[in-house]
C-alpha cells in the first residue's frame, strides 16, 4: 500500500478495538520521571496500572528510554530535594514582609490596634515556627538515597520487559542513517540537532531516533499495536494543529505499518491516565493504598532484581 492510500484509509473502524485488545503501551523517559512528582496516592495508582499491563504482557521498554530515565533520575530526585530550601527561603520572605510592613506599622500609635497588631504578629511567628518545623521533617523523610524505592517499584513492573542495547556498530548505523533523515526533516529526532553542547560525539541527538528503531524491530517480532506515551511536546512526534498535538505524525504511522505491519498511536501522560480510570477501570482501594505503604517501606531492604512469586512468573511473552 503505498502512503497515499495509507492515508486514506487511516485509520480504519476497527483501530481502537485492535489498541484496546492487544496493544503494547511505551512510556518514554519523559513520561516515567513524572512519578517522581506524583502524590503517593497518585503513583500508587499509576504503579497498579502498569503492573495489570505487565502481567498481560502489554508493557515493553526499548533500553534507549531506560538508559534515559536512569540518567535523568539522579537529577529530578537532586531537583526534588533542593525544592525545599528554595521554598524554606520564600517561606522566610513572606514572614520578614509581614513582620515589617510599613502599612502595619502606621497603626502601631494606636491605642487599641497596636495591642490587636502585636498579638496578631506573635501569632504570625507561632504559625511559621510550626509550620517551618512540619517542613524539616517532611524534608528528613525525602532524603537523597542510592536506592530509590520509586525506581524498584517501576522496574519491578518490567521484569523481562526491557529490550536488548544495541550493538556497538549498529548503534552508529543508525546515527549516520540519522543525518541523512534529519536533513531531510524525517521524523523523530531532528528537532534535537545540537541538542547537547558538551556533546563531543553529536551522538546524544540520535537518541530519540535510536529508540524508535528499537520500537520497530520489537513491533515486527511481536507484530503488536503500539501505544507510545511521551511528554515531548515536539513537532517531530506529534501532527500538531495550532499548538495542539492531534495525535502521531502520519510518517511514523506508515513508517510503523510498512516495517512492522502494526498501528500506532500516541498518548500524553495524562491520556494514559485517563484511559487507564476509563480503559482499564482501575481505582486504588484504602486496603491497597495500606498495603503499598507497606510494601514502600519494606522495599528499602528488598533487593533491586528480587521479585515477588507473581512478577517471577511474568514472562516476556508476547505472543
Amino acid at each position: 500500500m503505498n502512503k497515499k492510500e495509507f492515508i486514506i484509509k487511516y485509520p480504519n473502524k476497527n483501530f481502537q478495538t485492535r489498541l484496546d485488545k492487544k496493544g503494547v503501551f511505551i512510556f518514554d523517559a519523559s513520561s516515567l520521571l513524572k512519578i517522581y512528582s506524583f502524590t503517593s496516592t497518585e503513583r500508587k495508582k499509576f504503579i497498579k496500572a502498569i503492573a495489570r499491563l505487565s502481567k498481560e504482557n502489554r508493557l515493553w521498554s526499548p533500553y534507549q528510554f531506560f538508559e534515559e530515565f536512569e540518567r535523568h533520575r539522579a537529577q529530578i530526585l537532586q531537583e526534588e530535594f533542593d525544592a525545599y530550601t528554595k521554598f524554606k527561603n520564600i517561606f522566610d520572605q513572606n514572614l520578614n514582609i509581614q513582620l515589617e510592613d510599613n502599612k502595619i506599622k502606621e497603626f502601631n500609635n494606636h491605642s487599641v490596634l497596636k495591642v490587636f497588631i502585636k498579638k496578631y504578629l506573635q501569632e504570625i511567628k507561632k504559625y511559621y515556627a510550626i509550620k517551618l518545623k512540619d517542613l524539616s521533617s517532611l524534608k528528613k523523610k525525602h532524603l537523597l538515597s542510592d536506592y530509590d524505592s520509586v525506581k524498584v517499584q517501576l522496574w519491578n513492573c518490567y521484569n523481562n520487559k526491557i529490550g536488548d542495547e544495541y550493538s556497538f556498530d549498529r548503534h552508529q548505523e543508525i546515527c549516520k542513517e540519522g543525518e541523512g533523515r534529519y536533513k531531510k526533516f524525517i521524523p523523530p529526532g531532528y528537532t534535537d540537532v545540537g541538542k547537547s553542547q558538551n556533546d563531543f560525539t553529536k551522538q546524544k541527538q540520535y537518541g530519540d531516533l535510536v529508540a524508535w528503531y528499537q520500537i520497530k524491530d520489537f513491533a515486527k517480532k511481536y507484530k503488536k499495536p503500539i501505544i507510545m506515551i511521551t511528554d515531548d511536546k515536539k513537532e517531530d512526534w506529534w501532527n500538531i494543529n495550532k499548538k495542539i498535538r492531534c495525535g502521531a505524525r502520519i510518517e511514523l504511522v506508515y513508517e510503523l505499518f510498512c516495517y512492522a505491519g502494526v498501528d500506532l498511536k500516541m498518548m500524553t501522560f495524562e491520556d494514559f491516565l485517563q484511559y487507564a480510570e476509563q480503559k482499564l477501570n482501575l481505582k486504588v482501594t484504602d486496603a491497597e493504598l495500606t498495603e503499598y505503604e507497606e510494601r514502600d517501606q519494606n522495599i528499602l531492604v528488598t533487593p533491586l532484581l528480587e521479585q515477588s512469586s507473581v512478577e517471577k512468573e511474568t514472562s516476556n511473552n508476547f505472543n
